[in-house]
């Protein structure tokens, strides 16, 4: 699987950087099952 890197740099309201920035880790819910539920994300 190819990655694609981003080199975006979020800011805040008052352009300030961020001071955090997301990953992913690899095979974290493998072999689980995981529900999804969107409360509170702004999905829907």
């Amino acid at each position: 699987m190819e990655r694609i890197t981003l080199s975006t740099v979020w800011k805040d309201i008052m352009g300030n950087e961020a001071s955090w920035q997301e990953a992913t880790t690899n095979g974290r819910f493998a072999g689980k099952t995981v529900i999804v539920t969107g409360a509170a994300s702004g999905i829907g």
